[in-house]
């Protein structure tokens, strides 16, 4: 059998060809792309889930830590006006409750926070909110 030595001319022979007329613009997207709400809280109620494989206990308390941080999101996403949940959360009804549980927990207080009954000064408790 006979080989031969066979110059091969690759698609792009200099990184200016590969990059376009800027090689210097390397885009990354994580630094493009704004953050998704409730992600990270998303994932971590994934990987709780495959924990229960593992083992039970565990599992139930890495949700209990998450379920806390969907409250979490909820009670922040009231303050900044935002009346939605995290779209990361449409396909889990356990994080949807968490988050309007946390979002009634903020609406709340913040109802307290001005009401004149609960602020009143006489020691009694305030007929709305007691």
């Amino acid at each position: 059998m006979h080989t031969q030595n066979v110059k091969v001319k690759t698609a792009a022979q200099k990184p200016s060809e590969r990059w376009g007329e800027n090689p210097q613009r390397n885009i990354i997207l994580s630094q493009e792309l704004p953050p998704l709400r409730g992600m990270a809280v998303r994932v971590a109620w994934g990987m709780a889930q495959v924990m229960r494989v593992i083992d039970e206990a565990r599992a139930r308390y890495e949700e209990a830590e998450v379920l806390h941080e969907a409250e979490m999101e909820g009670y922040h996403d009231f303050h900044s006006g935002n009346p939605v949940p995290p779209g990361m959360f449409s396909d889990s009804p356990q994080l949807i409750k968490a988050w309007k549980k946390g979002r009634g927990f903020a609406a709340g207080a913040s109802e307290m926070a001005e009401c004149s009954g609960c602020h009143s000064g006489n020691g009694e408790p305030c007929p709305y909110h007691d």
